[in-house]
């Protein structure tokens, strides 16, 4: 229903802490209580919340999520809506941007590959499986390929065990 209490109520099941607190207090008051937590306390609470939501998040954050939440705070209550509706996205893609290139600066030939064919992609999600699951295929690729090496340029001792370790799993590709 459309109610006042109803509206309290999605409130409380949306809102974050400040919201829900509030709300609760409203829900076990009066129909006054009702229409001010309504036109007074919900704005103000959802305002703090936005804030917090955004504090909270710094610890985890790249430098340019960072630096856009921060930008966010300081200039006001209608850009923190903002940032929390859509403006985060570019910030992440860019953190993603970046975690990939320093994952490509690290790598060899088939992590830099995989790497440059993600930033070419540009997508987060592209990034993401990057990130997340192909640059360790692409590192054990590197892994095969250097072992490989060793069979056709060193001793006979050290092609036993490059042989062994092309046999084995991943994790014998990593001794």
């Amino acid at each position: 229903p459309d109610t006042e209490r109803a509206k309290v109520v999605k409130a409380w099941l949306s809102g974050g802490k400040g919201v829900k607190a509030a709300a609760a207090a409203a829900l076990a008051g009066s129909d006054s209580e009702i229409q001010t937590f309504l036109t007074e306390t919900l704005p103000v609470q959802t305002v703090q919340d936005n804030r917090v939501a955004i504090v909270s998040s710094l610890d985890r954050a790249g430098k340019g999520l960072r630096r856009a939440a921060v930008a966010a705070l300081d200039s006001g209550d209608a850009a923190i809506a903002e940032f929390l509706k859509d403006g985060f996205k570019p910030a992440i893609l860019e953190d993603l941007q970046v975690a990939t290139s320093v994952v490509s600066a690290t790598g060899d030939r088939a992590v830099q590959r995989d790497a440059t064919a993600a930033l070419n992609n540009g997508t987060q999600p592209t990034l993401i499986t990057f990130l997340t699951d192909k640059q360790y295929d692409a590192r054990q690729e590197d892994a095969r390929v250097q072992v490989s090496a060793m069979l056709t340029q060193a001793g006979p001792e050290v092609q036993k065990y490059a042989d062994r370790a092309l046999s084995g799993t991943a994790a014998d590709l990593e001794w």
